[in-house]
């Protein structure tokens, strides 16, 4: 699985993107909860692979557009 040095590389894209995602509070706050999980398990010395898949699923339901589409 991921290292934590990946994981950590991994929290802060998804951090940065919270903002463009312009999330109500409720889904802000649930966004945030798993953010903090994920965290967590990179600070760990051996993540909890479980952990892991269960935070990249729920964010693989938010996609940020970096680039306008074209027509």
């Amino acid at each position: 699985m991921a290292t934590s040095t990946d994981l950590h590389t991994l929290v802060d894209e998804l951090a940065a993107r919270l903002e463009a995602l312009n999330l109500s509070g409720d889904d802000q706050e649930e966004y945030s909860t798993m953010l903090c999980r994920l965290e967590n398990q990179a600070d760990r010395e051996e993540p909890d692979d479980t952990v892991v898949v269960e935070c990249v699923a729920y964010f693989g339901r938010y996609r940020v557009s970096s680039a306008p589409h074209a027509a």
